[in-house]
């Protein structure tokens, strides 16, 4: 028997309930474009650094990290199809798609004892305002047979506390192992694009890297700094939806628009991060004449 993927079953469902079967298709000023993006399901993501995975090498060395990933997202505005009426079906609304920025912190560090884990998580600094929208800790260790063996931390035995504009997490300690790793992974969503202020530790007790990219219909000014030391300069596609809005039959077109982004990465000299590194918005790059679901001063004014 045929499998049929969960994507696929909400893709017929939308056609379902606004495709040929709605009644408003057949009325005048019916405009697909809603339905559209819907079914599309469009995200791009300018950059994403995975973290390197936890070896048995790295129980060797003991050695404590701090990666740090800032990245744009963007894809339909969450309130968009969520109306219980008809009128999307005829006015498409002005802000179709978000475009926001995840702070991605990943703490790896080694655990000797129960007690002292929790004063070697850093605090995150929430400068660049925005939330907590996902934390997730892992402790990786060795069995008895010597291979690697994680497990996850339960939501509940994690304790996060915003005080001060800075963000701080406790760990139950009856759910630690001695002698292991423990994984933190804390994204930060944010609509502040004014500028672009990673959280680093003070002190030298990690090694330390940082990635930063983004579109380029955002252009930052990214200056030197003897903190950083650039490793890479890249750049990658970053595919933005550009919407014609037009309506009647076989209209309400939604058209790709292909963009560069930035990526830079660099490791952070932990002698020397005493001055707080940020990158300041210079102006916005957006195509000419194009439609990308959310207006210039959407994005300036979103913080």
């Amino acid at each position: 028997m045929r499998k049929i993927s969960i994507s696929t079953i909400l893709f017929w469902i939308t056609l379902t309930v606004y495709g040929q079967q709605h009644p408003a298709v057949s009325e005048p000023g019916y405009n697909p474009t809603v339905p559209r993006l819907i079914s599309m399901r469009h995200k791009a993501v300018s950059f994403t650094d995975k973290p390197m995975k936890m070896t048995i090498q790295d129980f060797e060395q003991k050695g404590n990290k701090e990666d740090i990933n800032v990245y744009v997202v963007y894809e339909k505005d969450s309130t968009v199809g969520k109306s219980s009426g008809t009128e999307e079906l005829f006015n498409p609304p002005q802000k179709l798609m978000d475009l926001y920025l995840i702070y991605e912190y990943t703490f790896k560090i080694y655990c000797y004892t129960k007690e002292e884990m929790n004063g070697k998580i850093p605090k995150i600094n929430l400068e660049s305002g925005g939330f907590v929208d996902e934390l997730k800790v892992v402790t990786y260790y060795i069995d008895e047979k010597g291979k690697l063996k994680d497990k996850k931390i339960k939501k509940s035995s994690v304790i996060s506390e915003v005080a001060n504009g800075f963000l701080s997490i406790q760990l139950d300690q009856s759910q630690l192992i001695q002698n292991s790793f423990v994984e933190v992974n804390v994204q930060i969503k944010t609509r502040n694009f004014a500028k672009l202020v990673p959280s680093i530790s003070p002190g030298d007790s990690f090694n330390k890297s940082l990635t930063v990219s983004y579109p380029i219909i955002l252009n930052y000014k990214i200056t030197d700094n003897s903190t950083l030391e650039l490793k890479s300069s890249s750049t990658s596609e970053f595919e933005l939806l550009h919407f014609v809005r037009d309506s009647g039959a076989g209209n309400g077109n939604i058209k790709t628009l292909k963009v560069d982004s930035k990526i830079f990465s660099w490791k952070i000299n932990t002698n020397e991060n005493k001055s707080k590194i940020e990158f300041e918005l210079e102006g916005l790059n957006i195509p000419l004449d194009s439609d990308i679901g959310v207006r210039p001063t959407d994005i300036i004014r979103m913080n």
